[in-house]
């Protein structure tokens, strides 16, 4: 276990870290909270209440986006019928 120490803003704060063998994580007590950190990047896994907000968050991205897809072809197919019955009209009732 190891107990770096680092002084900021006139607060001393402290962060234990333990290391998993079986998970091959660092759990760190940081700011009172219990995290699970990668140690080759030190990337903060997310938390599941963390993981859940993403999920959602990604969800309604997703949802905003088809339905802007949704719009944009819906514009485009009334475009593409705009300038069929315009070709139609210049072509006058023979066809040439």
């Amino acid at each position: 276990m190891t107990i770096p120490n680092a002084v900021s803003n006139e607060t001393v704060h402290q962060t234990i870290t333990l290391y998993s063998n079986v998970l091959g994580l660092e759990l760190r007590l940081i700011q009172g909270v219990l995290r699970f950190v990668d140690p080759s990047t030190s990337q903060q896994l997310l938390s599941h209440r963390e993981a859940e907000q993403a999920r959602q968050e990604a969800e309604e991205h997703a949802r905003r986006e088809a339905a802007a897809r949704a719009e944009v072809e819906a514009r485009l197919a009334a475009v593409e019928a705009q300038l069929r019955s315009l070709r139609e009209q210049a072509e006058g009732p023979h066809g040439s």
